[in-house]
């Protein structure tokens, strides 16, 4: 096999495959094993106790397998060293991952490139630093949660130069703030590569230093830090010129009218969510370039004085819904909508006439737009309607309107549970839910399957 078919087309071959079609290749000879078990073991996602017990074994046991030159009888390989990304950020009981935990699934795993702790809050520093110092070829970092660890830990990357590319301390609001200045100094090359940062509350007795160290970012992610330390990390860039952040988000920021001046142009995904706002001129230099633009503030927000010239927005949530109507003649590529204040049926039927073909997000709220839901939907493949319930005869069209949904969260009246699971069976791909089912009795209750995950993806992982 290894002769006719070089084993990187083998592996893109496999990645098409489902894991448990893959597994059955494992048992055909011993060449087949050592190639499939890199494809099984490239990236690891426990989710449950179950999965965190095997894990461990299974590489605590190779381990020992290698120390003692016993390979077994099939894989030459320890599975520690195929592992690429290891992902703890869906385990249902993160009070699992301790210290002794996390050293026993990283024992070997020296060619991590991807490591997600999200809400490991037992993990403590001085695991991670020796995870950092046997991991020469990490490069993202996704901490959110992970409250013990702090930026200390940084300094044992060993990497020269540093290739860490992402690192998400959102929920760690300390991971910086006992560091001096000398060691934030030493922590400038490993920040100045940084694409990706995501951040809380950035707490620290040198805040100057810190924000002036991220050099190279691509995306920028804060939830409530401060106008100033916006303003640094902006007027950072705007020195360099160098022309490289294309990705702004700040959620719960207080900036002013001064720190706006210094978004760079550069910006194509921009998303300012629950912070004040009071002159919106500064969207003008723009908006002509903006592929996405979230804003949640509706300060005297004008859609038709803004939005002319958003002519390559693709993915819109808007403050407000005054002068929605306009929005399909100033663009016409959107395919992402995210509608998060009521609107008439009127309206949105404006915007379903112009979208329906080509949205790929759908994001609504509203309990009088049922009669809009008649069409064929071909590309849709998230749908969130916050509603009160719809009945149950509109729910069971949806599998033949939207075909390809993916994603979905909705409210349902219902007499039996079976007719709803005989619906969701409708959706070929259909991978996350969240439905909220109301009896005639007036009870009510939720089901679903990983979409509280789903809903902040976005915090614990790069989008």
């Amino acid at each position: 096999m290894g002769d006719r078919i070089p084993i990187e087309i083998i592996l893109h071959i496999l990645s098409y495959l489902p894991k448990k079609e893959i597994i059955k290749l494992l048992t055909i000879n011993h060449n087949w094993f050592n190639v499939v078990s890199k494809q099984i073991y490239n990236t690891i996602v426990l989710r449950d106790k179950k999965d965190l017990f095997n894990i461990r074994n299974l590489f605590t046991a190779t381990a020992k397998q290698s120390l003692q030159h016993n390979h077994g009888f099939y894989s030459s390989y320890n599975y520690g060293a195929l592992v690429r990304k290891l992902d703890l950020s869906r385990l249902d009981c993160c009070n699992l991952v301790t210290d002794p935990v996390l050293r026993d699934l990283t024992l070997d795993t020296q060619n991590l490139t991807s490591l997600n702790l999200y809400n490991c809050h037992q993990v403590t520093d001085t695991i991670f630093k020796m995870i950092l110092v046997k991991a020469i070829h990490i490069k993202h970092l996704f901490l959110a949660g992970a409250t013990q660890l702090t930026g200390n830990a940084l300094i044992s990357i060993r990497s020269k130069p540093p290739i860490l590319q992402t690192l998400n301390i959102y929920l760690i609001p300390d991971f910086f703030h006992n560091m001096s200045s000398r060691k934030l100094g030493a922590l400038k090359p490993v920040l100045g590569n940084l694409r990706t940062f995501k951040a809380g509350k950035l707490c620290t007795r040198h805040s100057e230093i810190l924000c002036t160290s991220f050099e190279g970012l691509e995306e920028l992610w804060l939830h409530g830090a401060t106008d100033h330390q916006v303003r640094s990390i902006l007027m950072q860039h705007h020195r360099n010129n160098t022309g490289c952040l294309k990705s702004l988000t700040l959620k719960y920021c207080k900036l002013d009218k001064v720190t706006f001046s210094y978004i760079p142009r550069s910006i194509r995904h921009l998303t300012y969510e629950h912070g004040p706002c009071s002159d919106y001129g500064w969207l003008h230099k723009h908006i002509q370039n903006l592929v996405t633009l979230r804003l949640t503030y509706s300060a005297d927000f004008s859609l038709d004085e803004h939005l002319h010239q958003a002519r390559a927005l693709r993915v819109f949530a808007p403050p407000c819904i005054s002068g929605i109507c306009g929005l399909p003649h100033w663009s016409s590529s959107i395919n992402r909508l995210i509608l998060t204040i009521p609107m008439v049926s009127e309206d949105f039927d404006i915007l379903m006439d112009a979208y329906c073909n080509q949205l790929v997000e759908l994001q609504v709220v509203g309990s009088g737009l049922q009669k809009s839901f008649g069409r064929f939907m071909p590309c849709l493949k998230i749908f969130v309607w916050k509603v009160e319930y719809i009945p149950l005869t509109r729910f069971q069209t949806l599998p033949r309107l939207i075909p390809l949904l993916r994603v979905l969260a909705i409210g349902v009246n219902d007499e039996r549970d079976d007719n709803i699971v005989n619906t969701l069976e409708g959706w070929k791909y259909l991978e996350v839910y969240h439905l909220k089912v109301k009896e005639p009795s007036g009870l009510e209750y939720d089901f679903g399957h990983d979409f509280q995950y789903w809903e902040k993806h976005d915090d614990v992982c790069r989008k």
